[in-house]
């Protein structure tokens, strides 16, 4: 413990703690964005009729020849059509609404460290729990997404009572942008990375194992290291702990 203070006391843990955040953001980001292009593997693409006035009737081309439609349908499970998928990804934002206002107050109550981290690990066991959902129902799938959406619903409301502990006035627009960063960096890095990652495997369930995995490691660095205030860190220095504190 001596060793660490010594380490950490070096570094403005302030500034530490938005870095964590800013990956926490991305991801949040990268659990939400996964099941959106999963979805595109794990379902099979269902063929809508033309509606038409004309009187001609048109023979459907096969554009892809049917060695390339069974390629790219090898890996689907679900006859889901479009208007349950898009349901399916909507539904987060239920659980993401409702949580914003019991979350800040909750923030307030016991700290933003554990309403933040809470709704990552609720997030992280929701991605895990995805596939066995998948295969259950949709349904489930539903109810699992708007349970993950309430646990990123946190992280908003929490980040902003970190910054109000942690931030010293003439710091706060800084610290509060930085953190804001993650947004952009979590849109930016989701796609890409669950892009690479369903290519790089025979299946879809692996990213969902995988990014939940990733969002589980971010959750055991950030509860032994980051605190909801100043005054409880035990790496935080003396001078750090000063200057915000009395400012």
């Amino acid at each position: 413990m001596t060793f660490l203070k010594k380490c950490c006391s070096c570094i403005p843990q302030r500034y530490f703690l938005c870095v964590f955040i800013v990956l926490g953001m991305v991801v949040c980001y990268l659990m939400r964005g996964s099941l959106i292009l999963a979805l595109n593997e794990m379902t099979f693409r269902i063929n809508k009729t033309v509606e038409t006035t004309e009187k001609h009737q048109f023979c459907p081309m096969d554009e892809g020849g049917e060695g390339k439609k069974q390629k790219e349908q090898t890996r689907a499970e679900f006859h889901w059509d479009q208007r349950l998928q898009h349901d399916i990804i909507k539904s987060l934002y239920i659980g993401y609404i409702l949580a914003h206002l019991p979350a800040g107050i909750i923030a307030d109550i016991i700290g933003g460290k554990q309403v933040f981290g809470g709704g990552i690990l609720v997030s992280a066991l929701v991605s895990l729990g995805t596939p066995p959902l998948a295969r259950l129902s949709p349904y489930a799938v539903m109810g699992g997404r708007i349970v993950q959406g309430f646990g990123q619903g946190c992280m908003f409301p929490s980040t902003s009572a970190l910054v109000a502990k942690w931030a010293p006035p003439n710091e706060r627009s800084t610290m509060t942008g930085i953190v804001q960063t993650g947004v952009m960096f979590g849109n930016a890095i989701s796609y890409a990375t669950s892009g690479f990652i369903l290519g790089s495997f025979p299946t879809w369930d692996p990213i969902f194992y995988i990014v939940g995995v990733i969002a589980l490691l971010w959750c055991f660095g950030w509860y032994p290291f980051f605190y909801s205030a100043p005054g409880n860190h035990p790496f935080v220095s003396e001078k750090e702990k000063t200057m915000i504190e009395t400012q």
